[in-house]
C-alpha cells in the first residue's frame, strides 16, 4: 500500500443573508484511498442556513488539494473543478 501524508483543507462559511450558515459536522475526517474517490454531498459538508434553500448554497472551491483533485459529476459525465470556481451541490 502506498500512502501520501495526511492532507487537510478548510471550508470556511461565509454568510450573505441575515441568519449565518452553520456547519452540522464539525471537523469531521473524510478518508479517500488512492485511486479512489469520495463524494462531498450535502451528507459529508452538513452545512444548513435558515435563510437559503438547499438549491440556493453555494460553495467556492478556494485552494486546491496537493494531491488528488476535486472533480464534480454532471450527469454521467466527470467535470474537473478549479481553483476559485463556484459549485452548486444540485446542478
Amino acid at each position: 500500500m502506498n500512502n501520501t501524508k495526511e492532507e487537510r483543507f478548510v471550508i470556511r462559511v461565509i454568510p450573505v443573508n441575515n441568519e449565518p450558515p452553520r456547519f452540522t459536522y464539525r471537523n469531521a475526517p473524510l478518508k479517500v484511498t488512492r485511486g479512489g474517490s469520495v463524494p462531498l454531498g450535502l451528507p459529508v459538508l452538513g452545512v444548513l442556513d435558515p435563510d437559503t434553500s438547499l438549491e440556493d448554497l453555494k460553495f467556492t472551491l478556494s485552494v486546491m488539494p496537493d494531491h488528488g483533485r476535486m472533480e464534480k459529476i454532471l450527469n454521467t459525465s466527470k467535470v474537473y473543478l478549479r481553483q476559485g470556481q463556484v459549485i452548486n451541490l444540485f446542478c
